[in-house]
């Protein structure tokens, strides 16, 4: 079910609320999280997750799976103790995987990244 409602969501793909930390693919994604990715919760390998991605000529190219009808959303840092801020929004899902080039990331990093979906 595409219900945005977790409890309902829950109900509809499992018969019961299992809460909010259930992860019932066991791929490290709760399931009330792949409600929101729009992932599938009973295949561990639909998953909202980064692919290897690469630094060339001085950029860096970010990859993740993606899904129709979702947009995204990228988070990057330079420091893992400072927080994430927003680099680019409403990405909208290419199936099966999607690519974002960090233009803002020049010279040597480290540059960490984060996605996380749009309703």
């Amino acid at each position: 079910s595409a219900s945005s409602d977790p409890e309902r969501y829950q109900i509809d793909n499992f018969g019961v609320d299992n809460g909010p930390g259930m992860d019932s693919d066991f791929d490290g994604m709760s399931d009330l999280s792949e409600m929101s990715a729009g992932t599938d919760p009973y295949s561990a390998g639909s998953i909202l997750r980064f692919s290897p991605g690469s630094a060339d000529k001085n950029l860096v190219v970010v990859k993740w799976a993606s899904v129709a009808g979702r947009s995204y959303t990228i988070f990057s840092t330079t420091n893992m103790h400072d927080d994430f801020l927003p680099l680019a929004s409403g990405i909208p899902g290419t199936p099966p995987e999607n690519v974002y080039t960090d233009t803002t990331a020049i010279g040597i990093g480290p540059y960490f990244y984060r996605v996380g979906t749009q309703p």
